[in-house]
């Protein structure tokens, strides 16, 4: 892993051109870079419910409670597009990570961290409060095939 600063646009528009040097999708590259920007350079790359649990089993405990608290919402309201944005069906969600996915639009703790296929969307994110502090912008570089259906 490498750091490096990030003073403007200029360097900014440099280190997402460096993280993508040398990837040919035409000749089948089987990556992409994810992008995510945190406002303190001090914060951890945690998730949310991570930040909050002291072991494996609390953040068993504390997803298993918000998984069944936001069901139970889902399950009690007539209209579960006011709680599921990518599906009317309150039946499609059978699978966890689906279900985490939307959980974590509401700001619930949940082991998932948000990446953006858009570099600026992570700049916005790591400038964008706590202006008297760095920010973090990070790359990851991910399969390109890479699917929660297929790994969870």
């Amino acid at each position: 892993m490498s750091e490096k600063r990030i003073e403007n646009i200029t360097d900014f528009e440099k280190a997402v051109s460096d993280a993508q040097y040398g990837r040919m999708p035409i000749i089948g590259e089987q990556y992409q870079e994810l992008y995510r920007g945190q406002s303190k350079e001090s914060y951890e790359l945690k998730s949310g419910i991570s930040r909050y649990a002291k072991s494996l089993e609390d953040i068993r405990q504390i997803e298993k409670n918000v998984l069944k608290d936001f069901r139970d919402l889902i399950n009690e309201s007539e209209d579960t597009k006011r709680f599921i944005q990518l599906s009317g069906d309150k039946n499609g969600f059978q699978n966890d990570w689906r279900m985490l996915e939307q959980i974590q639009h509401y700001r619930l703790p949940t082991r998932l961290l948000d990446w953006s296929l858009d570099p600026k969307i992570a700049l916005f994110f790591a400038v964008e409060s706590n202006h008297e502090y760095s920010g973090q912008f990070w790359v990851f570089k991910s399969p390109l095939n890479w699917s929660n259906d297929d790994h969870f």
